[in-house]
């Protein structure tokens, strides 16, 4: 929502001296929109944090610390907080350790009970235990912080190598020009699956798919690194300021029938 909002010709001119705090979630957040709103905290002591949560957990469960720099913030959604206990799983619900990416499993006292009339659902995220399985991708590093890979039903394998779309998204919207990425998985005769990735740049800015290869191929191994790029001067969002995957995905499978 900020990135949407950064987009309007008014909004330097805004005065944001009451604003005491910038806090966002979902998943990392673009180099701009941290160096925008970095800018303004430091005309007005406000502080910026990010998070992660979910309705089912009745908000956020993770947070940044007030001074973490901006590596922290661009990269992480921040460390548990208590009440809440937090690990990260594999595909049979055991803890992972530390760096490897597995399912986030969060469990505590403020969360919610059941699925309204759906049992069933409410059975495939709930432990007896009480453990929340979130289909969201993460690992956790030495520090404890949060790093966000993407959503189980998002990964796809190529070659063999499972690819963590966000992972991929957060490196090309580094780039100065870039706004907005969205890497998608579509079938391949040769790797089964490659990966796509659609770029809105930011205003004002161009980018081209040439100096986008160039500038992910060193950050990047080359499995996780997109085979084709589609850059638009719009991408589909949603109310959230979140791109529209779903109607890429419908945008994708008319491609494929040319």
């Amino acid at each position: 929502m900020f990135l949407l909002q950064m987009m309007q010709p008014n909004f330097k001119d805004i005065d944001w001296s009451n604003v005491e705090l910038f806090a966002w979630a979902g998943s990392a957040a673009p180099k701009a929109m941290i160096d925008t709103l970095s800018a303004i905290c430091k005309k007005t002591g406000a502080n910026l944090i990010t998070g992660y949560g979910s309705t089912e957990v009745c908000g956020f469960v993770t947070y940044t610390e007030k001074g973490d720099d901006e590596e922290t913030l661009l990269t992480t959604a921040g460390k548990i907080a208590p009440p809440f206990e937090l690990k990260i799983v594999d595909d049979e619900r055991k803890e992972l350790p530390d760096g490897q990416v597995g399912e986030i499993a969060v469990r505590g006292a403020f969360m919610f009970k059941e699925y309204f009339n759906n049992p069933e659902a409410t059975a495939q995220v709930l432990d007896a235990d009480g453990w929340y399985y979130t289909s969201d991708l993460a690992f956790k590093d030495k520090k404890g912080y949060i790093h966000i890979t993407g959503r189980k039903s998002e990964m796809f394998k190529t070659g063999g190598e499972n690819v963590y779309p966000r992972e991929v998204e957060e490196v090309i919207e580094s780039h100065d020009a870039v706004l907005f990425a969205a890497v998608m998985g579509v079938p391949d005769d040769l790797y089964q699956e490659v990966g796509w990735a659609f770029v809105m740049p930011t205003p004002g800015k161009t980018v081209t798919e040439d100096e986008l290869r160039e500038y992910v191929k060193p950050k990047l191994a080359n499995y996780k690194q997109p085979k084709k790029y589609f850059i638009r001067p719009l991408l589909p969002l949603l109310a959230n300021g979140k791109v529209n995957k779903l109607a890429l995905r419908e945008e994708i499978n008319q491609m494929l029938k040319k």
